[in-house]
């Protein structure tokens, strides 16, 4: 272990086995990174003892393939919730933006230079690194590290303190701790990190462990007002409409008053899947509102009436108002920007910190110091004016990562301990004055560090209308708005799902124009949302619903077919069609669908044909099964499933080798 750092193995009886890491001296961490400590990863199979035995008997595979980087894949996840998520093989490493570097701010770890300088290898491969959690699997069998800092409520946790967010590099056979703790200073004994070590046969068995770990039903009670029902149980979810991919910034009074009016007026998917089963649905205004970013007022000559007056006509209609802000950001045009110098986050030479790039609102943006006393004040009263004041119960809080980058706070200390204190302060407003509910949707999240006090997380970048942005692919850019990207980030983090976040995966698309989106590209979306999620949104213009319908010929594969077999053979489901359905046709498909999954809960991995972007799906009682290829290309993948005979599953498991298209999905069992 590092010089100053005591690390030990602990289980209690019948507890998970976890590492525990102390500072043996008074310490301080000058460095982006405090390197914590390695393990080599038979010494943790060792450690695990009998629940590594009873792990490799049922999945029936040795641990010591855990160790060979040739034969496993690891589980990747980013930093924020835009930040790359999945498998990996070996030589397989999320990309970064080339030519316009400003773009990696949208993913990249604050202190990714330092992990860059640490994996950096003359030749052979490098190692993977991972963030708040690394799942290693090989076969079946499964070594999970997670950070254990998710004890949201915990009076002990409480009682020591905040603790910094870490990361994990898997190189070969060892695996690297490491927390981003610059600035911090601990005092003797004092606890740095707490990682708990967990085996696991299968998919599910470590889903339910880290459910277990994080105390997901305590965590996650209270949310059925707006799920309508039990969150932790499949088939209930949350969801509604979003104004951002319908009209972007382009939004007033009226054209939120014609979406208002139209939204229970017709066959759209929200009024279909939730209002006229009297479960509650969420009207969210996005970016466009305010006056400028760091401005929060209504725009003057588009909201004439005021934003309380909007979430009023929002709740008069039965409907949840929600309500878009990046509470962390500021333009340097903004009148904040220029009455309060002092509070923007500053470098070592003075310098405003750049928190990112968007040409839409000018270039360059800034980001509040959440060490300024003043800052935690003025975001105080920011909440209390949108939910006591307006009315708002369901806030989106975008670009977060601005309050954990790197650069000098005036009050000094570590950056995620003032994090840690603004989170604090929004979690403190789960209920209005009046006693209402109030739910926070995070997004440009960093994980760990967000995750107990707004645990509805966007799951991967942001989607988009089209299948990728060719652009922003070329340069490598990670974070980019794709529907691809979007789906696979949410598929690498469907682990995480009702266990540490409820995972929103952005919004479906059912509309026919101002997309190229296929119809089999668009069911992708809408099932991938509902079976890897927990809230299903949507941001198609209710008031043109059914008006108008597509006139371009889209060749539709939505589910695929088997070898050697007539489409719709028996155990595999398939719907083709040669032309596009209308919008009327195409949501109530995938109602269809929807009504047909029920209440199965779902685990996704890598495919084991090696391809990338391609993946295997299950339920949890074996009964369905099937594959998603996001890839360019028809895949040719041999899949397992438990067929169903009068509702009670086969005694033996039935092989079938299926041809799965580009940007399709294939299901048995249904």
């Amino acid at each position: 272990m590092p010089n100053g750092i005591e690390a030990s193995l602990q289980r209690f009886p019948g507890e998970t086995l976890r590492i525990f890491f102390r500072a043996c001296e008074p310490l301080t961490c000058d460095e982006p990174m405090l390197e914590l400590g390695s393990f080599r990863i038979p010494e943790l199979c060792a450690a695990l003892g009998q629940e590594m035995r009873e792990a490799k008997e049922k999945a029936a595979v040795s641990s010591r393939l855990l160790s060979d980087w040739r034969r496993r894949v690891v589980l990747v996840n980013g930093w924020q919730s835009w930040s790359a998520a999945g498998e990996m093989g070996p030589s397989e490493y999320p990309r970064r933006a080339i030519c316009k570097r400003i773009l990696n701010i949208f993913a990249d770890h604050p202190a990714e230079e330092w992990l860059q300088r640490k994996t950096r290898r003359a030749a052979g491969v490098r190692p993977h690194v991972s963030h708040f959690l690394v799942v290693l699997r090989a076969g079946e069998l499964r070594l999970a590290l997670v950070s254990d800092t998710l004890h949201c409520g915990d009076a002990t946790a409480a009682a020591n303190g905040p603790l910094p967010p870490l990361s994990f590099i898997v190189d070969h056979d060892t695996i690297t701790i490491a927390a981003f703790a610059e600035g911090a200073t601990f005092s003797r004994n004092e606890l740095l990190a707490r990682v708990a070590v967990l085996a696991a046969p299968d998919y599910f068995s470590l889903k339910d462990r880290l459910a277990h770990l994080f105390n997901s039903e305590r965590r996650f009670a209270g949310w059925e007002w707006l799920a309508g029902g039990p969150v932790l149980q499949r088939g209930w979810f949350l969801g509604g409409y979003a104004s951002w991919y319908n009209h972007y910034t382009a939004i007033d009074e009226k054209i939120l008053d014609a979406d208002l009016e139209a939204i229970d007026a017709n066959g759209n998917l929200v009024n279909e899947l939730l209002l006229k089963k009297g479960r509650p649905a969420v009207f969210q205004i996005d970016d466009g509102w305010e006056v400028a970013i760091g401005d929060w007022k209504p725009h003057p000559d588009k909201f004439p009436s005021g934003m309380k007056v909007m979430a009023e006509r929002i709740t008069m209609r039965g409907l949840v108002p929600g309500l878009w802000l990046a509470p962390f950001l500021v333009m340097p045009s903004s009148r904040i920007a220029r009455e309060h110098p002092d509070w923007i986050f500053r470098d070592k030479a003075g310098k405003p910190v750049i928190a990112g790039w968007n040409p839409k609102w000018g270039g360059d943006f800034w980001c509040l110091d959440l060490s300024n006393r003043d800052v935690r004040r003025y975001l105080d009263d920011l909440l209390t004016m949108v939910i006591d004041e307006w009315g708002y119960r369901y806030i989106k809080l975008d670009f977060l990562y601005a309050g954990m980058l790197r650069g000098t706070p005036a009050e000094g200390g570590a950056v995620w301990k003032h994090y840690a204190a603004v989170m604090d302060l929004i979690a403190r407003y789960n209920h209005a004055a009046d006693g209402s509910p109030v739910a926070f949707l995070s997004c440009g999240a960093p994980i760990e560090s967000t995750a107990c006090a707004m645990p509805l997380m966007r799951s991967g970048a942001d989607t988009l209308e089209h299948w990728d942005w060719p652009l922003l692919k070329l340069i490598g850019h990670q974070g980019r708005p794709s529907a691809k990207v979007n789906m696979a980030d949410s598929l690498g983090r469907a682990l995480l799902d009702r266990t540490a976040i409820l995972c929103d995966p952005d919004v479906v698309f059912c509309r026919t124009e101002r997309t190229s989106l296929r119809d089999s590209e668009k069911f992708l979306v809408g099932l991938v949302a509902r079976m890897f999620g927990s809230q299903i949104m949507i941001s198609d213009d209710p008031a043109a619903f059914g008006k108008k319908e597509s006139t371009e010929k889209k060749e539709n594969f939505p589910l695929g077919e088997r070898i050697g077999e007539d489409r719709g053979a028996s155990g595999i489901q398939s719907v083709r069609r040669g032309d596009s359905l209308s919008e009327e046709a195409f949501t109530q498909e995938l109602l269809s669908w929807y009504e047909k999954l029920g209440s199965a809960e779902f685990g996704v991995v890598r495919h084991e044909c090696g391809y990338r972007d391609v993946y295997r799906f299950f339920s949890r009682d074996g009964s369905i099964a099937g594959a998603l290829n996001l890839s360019d290309r028809d895949r040719a993948l041999i899949l397992q499933c438990q067929q169903t005979e009068s509702g009670n599953l086969a005694s033996q498991d039935t092989r079938q080798t299926i041809v799965v298209p580009a940007h399709a999905m294939m299901l048995l069992g249904v």
